[in-house]
């Protein structure tokens, strides 16, 4: 399986709902990485990983407000877990043999998808600003939901 090539760096408009695009089925995950994970992995368990890992990223971009808020840190600690768990559940599902993809090239083709302009970059890194001097673990078994 040949992974697809991403689009260029652009930049939306900066809004709450640029950041987020559309999601017009509400499942937590943008239309156009929803579409990309159909189409990529056809295995229901790595379909279910990607899914976990793609709506995992798309909450960065609802944490807001200054580093110093203890609520943004807060809020930020609650989607790294869920980050962490969704990268592990993809290492449980992609395994690299046969025809699976290699579980580091999985999560960074949907990480490149997910903060693939320049204000959801911008969002990521104030998203990592957050986590500053925070600690977090390993989940318990697979990661998976």
């Amino acid at each position: 399986m040949v992974l697809t090539s991403l689009p260029a760096c652009s930049d939306v408009g900066g809004d709450q709902n640029d950041l987020l695009g559309s999601d017009l089925n509400d499942n937590g995950i943008r239309d156009d990485i929803d579409e990309h994970i159909k189409a990529q992995f056809a295995n229901g368990k790595e379909q279910l990983a990607a899914a976990q890992y793609a709506k995992a990223g798309q909450r960065v971009f609802l944490i807001s407000g200054t580093a110093e808020s203890q609520r943004q840190r807060f809020e930020a600690l609650k989607v790294i877990n869920d980050l962490t768990s969704a990268t592990t559940c993809i290492y449980s599902a992609f395994d690299g043999s046969g025809n699976s993809l290699k579980p580091a090239a999985v999560s960074q083709e949907l990480s490149s998808l997910t903060f693939n302009t320049r204000d959801r970059i911008r969002s990521y890194k104030r998203f990592s600003e957050a986590l500053d001097g925070q600690a977090w673990g390993l989940p318990d078994g697979d990661g998976c939901d």
